[in-house]
Order: structure tokens, then sequence, then C-alpha cells
């Protein structure tokens, strides 16, 4: 019974090391200076300012053309990443001020995600080799129904998430030469599908938490804010859900309904790269053009 126990704590015990092992050596890697996702390229920002700064999920992303603002000599940082929800853009936000990335204006998209206090780190994968970095930790900590698995159990979040970043992930590391200084924020779309009728939500919600947390947060920084929904395409059927927004939101701008030329659609809630710049320039001469 004895030589079983002492198996049995062996093996446990080789179990654990490795964990450690791989855990260190998975984060080891990802924690380099080679930028393989949108959320580890605003990880890697520091010490830099822009005049504005947009937060939002890919109808920022895609939607908001920083070679255009440069033309005009506007520097702005496109923050926007695929699938996130508000309160993945306020943890962006704090980490970005946690970097010293200042800015003299913020930009957060909102829409139906006015209604959604999800956390989605899902979509911001490239955030879990920083787990423990008090940024991270400090907001998650309260947000994440997973936190102390993730933060406690060695290579867990590597374990659940591999087919986001795994062994592929640390192979693209290792030998991915792509630098911080010409990773695009951009991410244009091309063409035109068949568009489909698109539904926004026809009230509000009753406990906004998301939206009151980006927007006490921006009030103890004293940090100027422009809500803004970006474009659908002519199918978006007719909601209230805007005009509740602008009734509920200061400094809240609506672009939902500007254009009916389906062909700047890639998606009924997506611009093409014609749209985008044409959208971008609309930004432009709204809030940058004296």
């Amino acid at each position: 019974m004895k030589l079983f126990f002492k198996y049995i704590v062996g093996v446990f015990a080789f179990v654990v090391v490795t964990l450690v092992v791989l855990d260190t050596v998975y984060t080891k890697v990802f924690e380099n200076k080679v930028v393989s996702s949108k959320s580890k390229y605003l990880m890697l920002l520091e010490k830099k300012h822009y005049d504005a700064v947009f937060l939002g999920s890919s109808r920022v992303d895609n939607h908001i053309v920083t070679n255009e603002f440069e033309k005009q000599n506007i520097k702005v940082l496109n923050a926007g990443i695929q699938g996130v929800n508000l309160k993945d853009n306020l943890l962006f936000l704090k980490i970005l001020i946690s970097n010293k990335v200042t800015f003299n204006r913020l930009f957060v998209q909102i829409d139906y995600g006015y209604n959604n206090n999800g956390f989605s780190l899902a979509s911001s994968a490239g955030l879990l080799p920083y787990f423990r970095k008090p940024v991270i930790s400090d907001y998650l900590k309260s947000e994440f129904k997973d936190y102390n698995s993730y933060y406690y159990l060695p290579f867990y979040r590597y374990a659940v998430n591999d087919y986001r970043i795994g062994f592929r992930g640390v192979f693209t590391n290792l030998f991915n030469k792509r630098k911080n200084e010409v990773f695009s924020d951009y991410k244009p779309l091309f063409g035109t599908s068949k568009m489909s009728t698109y539904q926004l939500p026809n009230k509000l919600s009753e406990n906004p938490d998301a939206f009151n947390k980006i927007k006490s947060f921006c009030d103890d920084n004293n940090i100027e804010v422009v809500y803004f929904t970006a474009p659908f395409c002519s199918k978006l059927k007719p909601s209230p859900f805007t005009k509740l927004l602008a009734e509920e939101i200061p400094n809240y701008k609506d672009y939902s309904t500007i254009y009916i030329d389906d062909s700047l659609f890639s998606s009924c809630g997506h611009l093409n790269n014609k749209g985008a710049i044409n959208f971008t320039h609309i930004i432009i001469s709204d809030y940058f053009t004296k």
C-alpha cells in the first residue's frame, strides 16, 4: 500500500511540475515582442499619445481607417477587436491607461452591446499570457467567472484555450517576424454580400452595468468621450433603440442610418473598405475639422 501511495504522489508531483514548466514556457514565449494578435498589439503599446482612441468590436476594427486620419495629420488608434463586449473594451482602456498611453478624446462604439453585460475573454485571448499582471487580474477578479482556475491552476488557461493560443500560437510567436511597429490596427473588408435584415433591440437594459462602468471610469479619469453607433445597411428594421440611447447617453451620435447605398457594406452590420473610408471622413468632418 505504501508503494502504491508513493506511486500516486510521484505521478501527481510529476504532473504538477510538468504543468508549471509548460505554463512558464508558454508565458515566456507569448510575452515576447512579436505581435500575433490585436489584443497583444494593444497590450504592448506604451507611452504613446494619440489625438483619439476608438474602442469597440468589429464595428470599429473594420470601420475606422487610421491611414485616412494620418493623411490629415491626425494620430488615431483603432482599438476595436472582433467579438468583444463593453466590459472587454473597459479592460483594454484600463490597459492603455496603465501603459501610459494618452489621448485627447475617446470614441466608444455602442449599439446592441449596450444591453450586454457579459465579459468575453475568449475574444481577447491574446491577454491570457498576461493574466497575472495587476491591471488585468484586478479587473477580472470581479468580472470573470473562471478567474480562480485561470489564476491559480498552472497551464489551465492555455489548456482550455488551446485552439486559440495553444501550441500553434507558441509556434507563431517563436517564428513570426512581424513587429509591433508595422502592425495594422485597421482590418478592411472587401466586396458586398446579399444584405439580410437586421434588428436592434426595442428597449434598453434597465441595468446597463458594462456601459455604466465605462462611463464612471471616464468620468473619474476626466476622459472626454464620444459614444456613437456605426452604420447599418438599408435592411435595418425600424426600432426606437438608437433614439432611446440618445435620450440616455450624453455625447451620443447616431450614424446607424446614414447610408442607403448597400454597395458600401460587406454585410448589414459591417462596411466594406470603400464604406469604411467614407465613414472615416464623416467622423473627421464631424469631430476634427475646425
